[in-house]
């Protein structure tokens, strides 16, 4: 389930993220592991205060591709596509690299914009319908977009989680 679509341009701003190349099954533990590194590098090597709400970004996205595939390679995907993605945290000034961390900024752009509700599971049929949304609309897609987690799913039930997901419209 989801909210209504909108087209909002935004800037995200300074971040700090790690790079993954990852299946989708092994995204909840990694995913996981690397905002627990980004807090703790917050927490204790520098100075800063006010930090954004946790994302995944992903890049190099073919929507066309994805939205075409069958039951079966979508099943299949789940272990064998590895996603390229970021996993990050806006924060209010530009830090230094730290690797595996990465100090960038992600400039001002037009996104196609909603709120999914439930399970990490099933925000392919919301990318699907931000996919239809854009035929419609006549907009296309870039080849990236943002998963903001609005909360824990350690601390709310599955049903209760919330994610805005924002997907790049280009020029």
């Amino acid at each position: 389930m989801h909210d209504a679509f909108e087209v909002v341009e935004k800037e995200i701003g300074n971040v700090i993220e790690i790079s993954e190349a990852i299946a989708m099954w092994k995204m909840p533990i990694v995913i996981e592991k690397d905002l627990l590194s980004i807090y703790k590098y917050l927490k204790e090597e520098t100075q800063e205060e006010s930090i954004g709400i946790p994302y995944s970004r992903y890049v190099n996205v073919d929507w066309e591709a994805q939205m075409n595939k069958s039951i079966w390679q979508i099943f299949i995907d789940i272990f064998k596509f590895k996603w390229n993605l970021y996993v990050g945290i806006p924060t209010q000034n530009k830090l230094a690299t730290y690797e595996p961390m990465q100090s960038n900024f992600i400039p001002k752009q037009r996104y196609i914009q909603t709120t999914h509700y439930g399970s990490y599971q099933k925000l392919g049929k919301t990318y699907k319908a931000i996919y239809h949304y854009a035929k419609e609309h006549n907009l296309k897609l870039s080849h990236d977009s943002f998963e903001f987690y609005q909360n824990n799913p350690k601390e709310v039930k599955p049903h209760e989680l919330q994610t805005v997901v924002m997907v790049a419209i280009r020029s």
